[in-house]
């Protein structure tokens, strides 16, 4: 949440505090999740080098856990620290690897987040052209995903309307 609104210092913090807890009981898993959140803070904050320490360590603990969908997440945000200082070769390779892995999986959220990252490199190398594509496509997919998740939260809804206006008329109806 910290992280979300801008507040870097407490997000920092935050997840320190859960890393601990994660380590204390021994999960990896989730170990691995937020040495990820943390280097998303340190990425925010123009700590690139400092990112890329945690995401190796993040990667390896994923890479244990054969956690597929994270190590493709970590790729990803290793491309945007690469990409953050100023090391686009390498920022590319590893946001195409990212790319490659997400859409094996059909992990939807996570392509379109990496075609935002890939717009952010290519915008900052002048390929403005490749960078308009990767953007066009971040927008269709941010577009359809919120359209999908709208659609199921409406139906839901009516659903649970339905039932209780049928659930009233059935007690009207005892009465």
């Amino acid at each position: 949440m910290y992280e979300e609104i801008g507040e870097l210092e407490p997000a920092l913090e935050y997840f320190h505090r859960s890393l601990e807890a994660y380590e204390q009981i021994g999960d990896a898993g989730g170990g691995a999740l937020i040495l990820t959140a943390l280097a998303r803070v340190h990425n925010a904050r123009g700590e690139h080098d400092q990112a890329l320490k945690i995401l190796a360590q993040a990667m390896r603990t994923s890479e244990l856990a054969e956690n597929r969908e994270q190590e493709a997440i970590i790729l990803m945000h290793m491309g945007a620290a690469h990409g953050g200082l100023g090391q686009f070769a390498q920022a590319l390779e590893l946001l195409h690897d990212s790319l490659q892995r997400a859409t094996e999986m059909d992990k939807r959220d996570l392509i379109k987040d990496v075609h935002l990252q890939l717009y952010e490199v290519l915008a900052a190398l002048g390929r403005e052209g490749e960078a308009l594509h990767h953007v066009r496509i971040h927008d269709a997919m941010k577009d359809t995903l919120f359209a999908r998740r709208f659609g199921q939260q409406l139906e839901e809804m009516q659903t649970r309307y339905e039932t209780e206006r049928l659930r009233r008329g059935a007690l009207a109806q005892d009465e």
